[in-house]
């Protein structure tokens, strides 16, 4: 038998659940039918096990106007029961893009008019993107 903790890198700037579907809930669906068992954080593999699985992480459109994020997961506490048990690579990082625009109005008027003359004012109203 031998375990890893998996985990959100604390220097991960995607909220869990927030920006991206909740951490545990995905690696959960990944281990369905691998034999490979979760506790908190302690994934167990065993002889009979997979040796290994994929989740998913999906995005979450917060509707903020933001930085591109990223999620970072990591291994440690690598055991084994009887033997020597290493991390190759700790460590794994996904970015996450921001779709949302940051956009702003103005409106704006070519001329003041008097009440003589017929003059006409033409007002203009602008959308544009802000960054």
């Amino acid at each position: 038998m031998a375990t890893v903790d998996i985990n959100l890198n604390a220097l991960s700037t995607a909220t869990n659940i927030t920006d991206f579907n909740a951490l545990l809930t995905a690696i959960d669906a990944g281990l369905v039918g691998t034999g490979i068992t979760r506790s908190g954080s302690t994934l167990t593999f065993d002889s009979a096990s997979d040796t290994s699985f994929d989740f998913a992480v999906v995005a979450v459109n917060d509707d903020l106007v933001d930085t591109p994020e990223t999620v970072i997961s990591t291994l440690s506490g690598a055991t084994i029961n009887n033997g020597t048990a290493t991390i190759t690579t700790a460590s794994a990082t996904t970015n996450i893009t921001d779709i949302d625009q940051a956009i702003s109005f103005a409106i704006g008027v070519d001329q003041d008019i008097t009440e003589e003359g017929g003059e006409t004012a033409t007002f203009t109203v602008t959308m544009s993107e802000t960054s």
